[in-house]
């Protein structure tokens, strides 16, 4: 199955970027259960690379910041050596993304108009939550969405990941 860009959070890139650099590093993985959630850690813990878990698009809206945040936090209590960032998609819905912030979800994504995404940001800012914008989303390269492909997709990425962390810090010679 073709990997494709994240879109879940699309509405939102009429924000301008603060700085050129996020600081959101990692492979993209949309995870929909703690199998998926575990998969993607142990291959990030055995590869020594950083990961992003994205919940499916609007999950807030029908799965819930309780459930995302306890699975993410089950998963990371099994895997404690991996670095991850966890975002929950809140769709349009910025109900739902107060109700993140308020769970203690570490990371969300929220599209509308941007006004209310400005204050739903600083909101989150002060909540120690990150508003994650869809062009930072997008700088991580296409999601590889576990329902859609295998385990050997996990692997596959985390490898290329692997192999471009040692590129970018081999030594210059000159």
């Amino acid at each position: 199955m073709p990997r494709q860009r994240y879109s879940g959070s699309s509405g939102a890139s009429g924000l301008k970027a603060e700085r050129k650099d996020s600081g959101l590093k990692g492979a993209l993985f949309v995870v929909h259960g703690y199998a998926q959630a575990c998969a993607v850690l142990a291959a990030a813990t055995a590869c020594g690379v950083p990961v992003v878990l994205m919940s499916a698009p609007a999950a807030a809206g029908y799965a819930g910041p309780g459930w995302f945040r306890a699975l993410i936090d089950v998963a990371r209590s099994a895997h404690p050596g991996a670095r991850s960032l966890a975002i929950l998609d809140c769709g349009d819905l910025p109900g739902r993304a107060l109700a993140a912030i308020r769970a203690g979800v570490e990371a969300i994504t929220l599209r509308g108009p941007n006004p209310t995404i400005a204050k739903v940001a600083a909101i989150a800012a002060r909540s120690r939550c990150r508003l994650v914008r869809a062009e930072e989303i997008d700088t991580l390269g296409p999601a590889i969405d576990l329902r859609l492909e295998s385990d050997t997709a996990i692997a596959s990425r985390l490898k290329t990941a692997q192999e471009q962390r040692r590129v970018e810090n081999a030594p210059v010679v000159g």
